[in-house]
């Protein structure tokens, strides 16, 4: 009955005492400005990941489709955010797209185009979708009406098709980039009588400005605005044409929130989904390697003496073994894959902190009350799970916090160098193909910047969380 009492007692005690120490330390915690602005960020942060995660905000198939050339052809190539074009005064050209079927037979197709803007597009694709039926061969020709009655003849060329059906109508897709062309660049400064060399004119300022001898220069070319036809004219000298379809996109100056890269592909989105990503790999990644690490330390200082000496010789071992080298090989020979690298990350960085731990527990498991539990007849399982685990929990939560940073920046920085997996949008993945095509050397600003930004956000938003933490933990830094 004495013996019952005593455990009563004891349990009662303990009980008061953990719920106390965790109400002062939340309300310390809520009481730091730190801190709470940590959490506010990182509430944001993780707002946004579920919205990206359930495809609220991005499409469902950006993964599979980030990849894909085909998937962004119709957005323009290392185009500026549009508010960046908007804040320095700078004239936006809209993104434009005009898709028109024909019926068959149809052999001079016509496509209008009412031009309003003050700037000119970066580029214009015209893609011809052509009918034809036993005959391989087919001249095709595209002249361009300007609003001052001028008709321009850019593309007048013999077209070779590969298949030749004679029973069926066989379907031939002919794309042109206007801007790239060369030998449009050679017939439109010879219809201007252009005293300048073929080689350094923009073919769009030569096809949508006013008339002059400087309308080849973009800085000092001047839009003609009013109506633009396009007419696509198909004939052959065997068989039988028709133009189907033609589709004009005239890519825009400025684009999104946060422009495009070489590969046309919508920044935004490709940030946005690294949200998720960076919490995923940073936040697991770091749980993992601190539950390993505090259920080591725990048994490991509990136990003492043998055990103790042989588990620190594996602590040492573990500690010994290079990360980085290691995180490379992998990488080289079984190929980049996220799980893979966040298996050998807990594998090889859940030694962190255990000295500390260790130290905690070997005084912990001297105190009154650890022996009363001794006394009272509980188990060791009892003992490490209700009496020494919650003591070492709070450093143990600071622990997890300060290492999501360093497991972010790591895989930021195995993506960066080519190592990480190409087939999922991060922000390091981000920053490494804008290393490959030089855009901090050329002033791709918006291709380099806000990757670079949020990671450093996401992991002030931590550090913030685990300095606050600290502060409760050691009164010492408080003043």
């Amino acid at each position: 009955m004495l013996m019952s009492e005593r455990v009563k007692k004891y349990v009662n005690v303990y009980r008061k005492v953990k719920w106390i120490k965790l109400r002062m330390f939340l309300d310390d915690f809520k009481r730091s400005k730190l801190g709470m602005t940590g959490i506010i960020m990182l509430v944001s942060f993780v707002v946004i990941s579920v919205l990206v995660v359930t495809n609220a905000i991005i499409p469902p198939d950006l993964p599979k489709k980030w990849n894909s050339p085909e998937a962004w052809s119709e957005y323009p190539e290392l185009a500026p955010p549009e508010w960046w074009f908007k804040l320095i005064g700078q004239p936006v050209f809209p993104q434009t797209v005009i898709e028109k079927e024909f019926p068959p037979d149809t052999e001079d197709a016509m496509v209008v185009f009412y031009y309003e803007a003050d700037a000119f597009p970066t580029d214009a694709r015209l893609e011809i979708e052509l009918l034809t039926k036993e005959t391989n061969i087919v001249r095709l020709t595209v002249i361009v009406s300007r609003p001052d009655d001028l008709k321009i003849t850019m593309y007048d060329k013999t077209v070779s098709i590969t298949e030749r059906t004679n029973t069926s109508s066989t379907t031939t897709s002919i794309g042109l980039f206007i801007r790239r062309d060369a030998e449009i660049s050679r017939i439109l400064v010879n219809f201007y009588n252009l005293n300048v060399s073929a080689d350094i004119v923009n073919n769009l300022c030569l096809i949508f400005a006013e008339v002059s001898q400087d309308m080849w220069s973009l800085s000092k070319a001047r839009p003609l605005k009013g109506s633009y036809v396009f007419i696509i004219k198909a004939s052959t000298f065997e068989g039988e044409v028709s133009v189907n379809r033609v589709k004009l996109i005239l890519y825009s100056n400025a684009f999104g929130l946060m422009g495009t890269d070489s590969y046309r592909r919508d920044l935004f989105l490709g940030l946005l989904w690294g949200f998720p990503v960076a919490l995923l790999i940073g936040i697991v990644t770091s749980v993992l390697t601190t539950a390993v690490g505090v259920i080591y330390a725990i048994i490991s200082a509990y136990y003492g003496g043998y055990v103790d000496e042989a588990m620190q010789r594996i602590v040492d071992i573990v500690s010994s073994i290079p990360l980085l080298p290691i995180l490379i090989l992998v990488a080289m020979i079984s190929g980049p894959n996220i799980w893979l690298t966040i298996g050998i990350l807990v594998a090889l960085t859940w030694t962190g902190g255990i000295k500390t731990i260790r130290a905690m527990v070997f005084q912990i498991r001297e105190a009154t009350y650890i022996e009363m539990a001794r006394v009272a007849g509980a188990s060791t399982r009892w003992i490490l799970l209700k009496h020494i685990l919650p003591q070492v929990l709070p450093y143990s939560f600071y622990l997890m916090v300060i290492g999501v940073p360093g497991y972010i920046l790591l895989e930021a920085g195995l993506s960066y160098l080519g190592l990480g997996d190409p087939t999922i949008p991060t922000w390091g993945q981000i920053l490494h193909d804008a290393s490959v095509h030089g855009a901090a050397l050329c002033g791709y600003w918006w291709w380099v910047i806000p990757p670079g930004l949020l990671i450093a956000l996401v992991g002030l938003s931590f550090a913030m969380i685990g300095v606050a933490v600290d502060k409760i933990l050691n009164p010492k830094l408080r003043y």
